[in-house]
């Protein structure tokens, strides 16, 4: 399965397991290029046109909305791939945030093992 992974880029241990443990098992996984640095506006557009490219180009994507963070253009990932027709699933449950769009797809996409695997590193503090 094609994977494009979402969400705040202030967890990057999150980001690099997620990444490491889908692509052991056999996933091609897009990811972003880089964070942490300054970024002028057209360098964040020409990233962001980027992102949404994987996002076409693959078949779900992962939001890691770590403690149920999601900021504005996560949420811009999650609304593109609906669109797009993609499956959106979640690292922590989000059935219960108020402001989805109907039709959110919420299964496990590995019926726990990934979220669990991802939660271990979150639930030491060593993010």
């Amino acid at each position: 399965m094609r994977i494009t992974l979402c969400g705040s880029t202030k967890f990057p241990k999150t980001w690099a397991l997620a990444n490491r443990l889908l692509t052991l098992d056999g996933h091609f996984v897009y990811t972003i290029a880089f964070a942490g640095s300054k970024l002028t506006e057209d360098q964040k557009r020409k990233l962001d046109a980027i992102h949404m490219a994987k996002i076409v180009d693959s078949d779900a994507i992962l939001v890691l909305n770590v403690d149920g963070y999601m900021g504005y253009s996560t949420r811009q990932e999650i609304e593109f791939a609906i669109a797009m027709n993609r499956r959106v699933y979640f690292l922590t449950p989000a059935e219960t945030l108020p402001d989805y769009p109907q039709g959110m797809d919420f299964d496990s996409l590995y019926k726990g093992v990934i979220p669990k695997a991802l939660a271990k590193i979150i639930d030491t503090g060593k993010e």
